[in-house]
This record gives structure tokens, C-alpha cells and sequence, in this order.
């Protein structure tokens, strides 16, 4: 595990939700190499890299705390589900990746980054083509003094 690049994603989180919605958060637990996630309803924010790294930064929260999150970014109501809460959470995550992009000190450009892409739902399960081999790093965030928990999760997939 590449210890700068887990603390550029540590980083980059925490400054982000600091920034865009006065939230604290704090990392309550970091693992490596966990199946994909599914089950509970929740909204999913997608973004692939590649370049020096490949692979995917994936931010999952409950569909309620999406629209809460979107709703103090904006600065008005969001409803669950909806294009601004989507467009919102996929936004976050862009900020986040960008983050990490310039807290991570390894390379000058470690990677090329797609647009945000969301999926939403409750019976579903997130797969980005990984071997034995490559790495998943799964982040939990929790906003302190709420019980607010976000997942961050970065897959690097080897050349």
C-alpha cells in the first residue's frame, strides 16, 4: 500500500467536505482488498483514472445522506434522487480526485481522470475489472460530532 497515496486520499476528503460543507470528518478505518459493495440504498459516484495509476475512486453514501450532503453544498433543498443531488455528489468526488491529484507527491501527473459517473439503487453492486493481484483500498469517513458515514473506495489496477 502506498502509504503517500493513502494519505493524499485521507487528505483530499477531509479538506473537501471541511471546505464545501463545514463538515469534520475523520477516518474510522481503512482496509485493503474487500469484495464490491451492494445491498443497502445508497448513491454511488464514480470516477476512473489512468496514466502512472489506473484504476477508480468510488464515493458510496445512503441516498439520504446524498441529498443532505448535496443540499449544504448548494445551499438550498435537495431531494433524494435527484439530478441536483447526483450532479452534486458527482461534483464532490471530482473535487476530491483533484485533491488527491495534488496532495499525492509521487509523480508530477500520476493521472488522467474521466468524468463523474452515478448509480443509484438498492440492488446493485459496483465491479471495476481488477485482478488477484491489484489493489482495493477501502476508506470510511465519519463526520465528527454527526452519525454521518461515507465510503471512499480507490481501486488501482495494475498494468
Amino acid at each position: 500500500m502506498d502509504k503517500n497515496l493513502v494519505r493524499a486520499v485521507a487528505l483530499a476528503t477531509q479538506t473537501i467536505f471541511q471546505d464545501m460543507i463545514d463538515w469534520e470528518m475523520r477516518v474510522d478505518g481503512i482496509t485493503t482488498n474487500k469484495g464490491p459493495q451492494n445491498g443497502a440504498a445508497e448513491l454511488n459516484a464514480i470516477i476512473t483514472f489512468n496514466g502512472t495509476l489506473s484504476g477508480a475512486f468510488i464515493l458510496h453514501c445512503p441516498e439520504a445522506l446524498s441529498a443532505t450532503i448535496a443540499s449544504e453544498m448548494l445551499g438550498t433543498t435537495c431531494e433524494v434522487g435527484s439530478a441536483d443531488t447526483q450532479d452534486a455528489i458527482g461534483e464532490l468526488l471530482n473535487m476530491i480526485v483533484g485533491g488527491v491529484k495534488n496532495h499525492y507527491q509521487n509523480q508530477a501527473d500520476p493521472f488522467r481522470i474521466s468524468v463523474p459517473t452515478i448509480v443509484a439503487g438498492t440492488d446493485f453492486s459496483v465491479h471495476v475489472k481488477v485482478k488477484s493481484e491489484d489493489e482495493v483500498i477501502s476508506f470510511g469517513f465519519q463526520h465528527v460530532g454527526g452519525d454521518e458515514h461515507v465510503g471512499l473506495r480507490l481501486m488501482l489496477v495494475s498494468e
